[in-house]
């Protein structure tokens, strides 16, 4: 049967303009047209979903996400202290953060290192309808020096072992491949060269792609992955027209994690029993706070052991980071934002930007067809086009007009089946 998805108002995510009283037809879990109502009409026998003033707009894709943690487990350092918990536990905490993620509008999401290949038989729960979650892409284990960031189970050294496991990860059903790279001093990277290059190579061999968690000092790390070919940089954004010009001239594309670099010690509890766009409140309020009524100086210094305040923190991201990806943007280097551990908050990230300078429709693609662009899977997700997955959400409002109407999310239909009766809790 087909379903006729109607509203107010359609973005499609290609970066064409809203559809004015357009209707989305969907059958058997695919799009078979996009446009005005009024062209093409709504077949006879159809089940027509009238969403009123909402938009309309594509699932959202989150490219970077750690589904069995999340800060609460105690601030930023606590997330890896999640890693070493019972499986159980952290699948039943994955179930609870997916269910945040679904009702944020994310469609599609990928996961970006577990330990144990959790992320695998999680993703399997999902495909076979025991647990409601986005569709999932998974890294399996991140590849990380013996003296690297990760958990225990991740560390490999010398170019074999990293073969080794590289190929062990995509036996285990990895859908893409993770290294994780950082400068341990201003002239040297925890990986060499060649051990970063055959993690490429062997992910390449088998089709698949590459990203890197990578610093952002021109020399080491940042250069060492865009030149040994990965596809993608998380975290890590050009902080000059040096490395603008690496990233351009290599392709690459960067995943920018805003939200999560805001994360105190205390405020996960803030979030508690709240709403989506309650917790996409709490979060502006956080930041609000702290640009204007600063922390004690040494509170957030002094938990983290990371010789900055939190203050110092945001204002670095205002002054140094959103200009710098800003220009970025603006020379045409491909990007995207994800939510790393931050579930129920991918909101925040898009509302963000527009706030530092972009229009509603660039925040609004950069969490779809470019999203799905840097995760390889446009020719299915991203965007409203005949043929794509009905990947499908509605928010209530006009995004052209109130940016933040993303966090009120509506309607969800993931592959033509409607999700939006998920709970948060």
């Amino acid at each position: 049967m087909t379903v006729a998805i109607k509203s107010r108002q359609i973005i499609d995510g290609t970066g064409a303009s809203p559809i004015r009283d357009g209707v989305v037809l969907v059958e058997n879990g695919r799009i078979v047209d996009v446009g005005r109502e009024a062209d093409l009409g709504i077949p006879d026998g159809a089940e027509v979903v009238d969403l009123g003033d909402d938009t309309i707009l594509p699932g959202l894709v989150d490219p970077h996400t750690h589904m069995t943690i999340n800060p609460g487990k105690r601030g930023l350092l606590g997330q890896l202290e999640g890693l070493r918990e019972l499986d159980a536990q952290q699948g039943a905490r994955a179930a609870s953060n997916l269910r945040l993620d679904l009702k944020s509008g994310i469609t599609t999401q990928r996961v970006i290192a577990e330990v144990n290949w959790n992320d695998i038989g999680l993703r399997n729960a999902i495909e076979d309808g025991w647990v409601p979650g986005p569709r999932m892409l998974c890294a399996t284990r991140g590849i990380t020096s013996s003296h690297g960031h990760g958990a225990p189970s991740w560390m490999f050294d010398g170019v074999e072992n990293i073969r080794k496991a590289v190929r062990d990860n995509l036996q285990m059903g990895a859908d893409f491949i993770k290294i994780l790279v950082l400068d341990r001093t201003p002239t040297m990277a925890s990986y060499s060269f060649e051990e970063i290059q055959v993690a490429v190579e062997e992910a390449h061999r088998a089709g698949r792609l590459i990203t890197a968690h990578a610093g952002a000092n021109p020399g080491t790390s940042l250069r060492l992955c865009l030149e040994a070919g990965v596809d993608s940089v998380e975290h890590a954004i050009p902080v000059s027209d040096e490395q603008i010009d690496l990233y351009l001239e290599t392709d690459t594309a960067f995943v920018r994690t805003f939200t999560i670099g805001f994360q105190t010690a205390t405020d996960w509890d803030w979030f508690a029993g709240k709403d989506i766009e309650g917790r996409v409140n709490v979060m502006r309020q956080i930041v609000k706070d702290t640009v204007e009524n600063p922390p004690e100086p040494n509170d957030f210094a002094d938990y983290y052991k990371l010789g900055v305040t939190l203050q110092e923190r945001v204002k670095n991201t205002y002054d140094v980071v959103v200009p710098m990806f800003n220009k970025a943007v603006e020379k045409g280097v491909r990007w995207t934002v994800g939510m790393d551990s931050m579930h129920g908050l991918i909101g925040y990230e898009i509302g963000s930007l527009v706030e530092w300078g972009l229009s509603p429709m660039e925040a609004i693609m950069g969490s779809t067809k470019q999203a799905a662009e840097v995760c390889g899977v446009d020719d299915d997700c991203g965007t409203l086009e005949k043929g794509k997955r009905a990947d499908i959400i509605s928010v209530d409002g006009d995004l052209m007009e109130d940016i933040w109407a993303i966090a009120r999310v509506n309607f969800i239909m993931k592959e033509g089946e409607r999700l939006d009766h998920i709970s948060v809790f």
